[in-house]
């Protein structure tokens, strides 16, 4: 895509640009992005998840025991563990 050229617009006390749709579309900006600065340019990006993948991993691993002090302690019961307690 060759170079476009727009102009700055007045917003508030700051500027911005206006964005043509095709690029928006082109590289997939929809409403939240990233601004860096690199040298003498602006870079805009798709905003990053951070938490991507979490609920899968938080699924997967809900069910494992994580500590094996842990693991160890629950395999130690007796009979008094299965019966109600009663506080005197």
């Amino acid at each position: 895509m060759p170079a476009l050229k727009t102009n700055l617009v007045k917003i508030g006390n700051s500027q911005g640009i206006r964005i043509p749709k095709a690029v928006l579309q082109q590289i997939h900006l929809v409403d939240e992005i990233e601004i860096e600065i690199k040298k003498d340019c602006l870079v805009l990006k798709p905003a990053s998840n951070l938490r991507a993948g979490w609920e899968e991993a938080f699924q997967k691993g809900k069910n494992k025991v994580l500590d094996p002090e842990l693991e160890a302690w629950e395999s130690l019961t007796n009979e008094n563990d299965e019966e109600e307690w009663t506080w005197k």
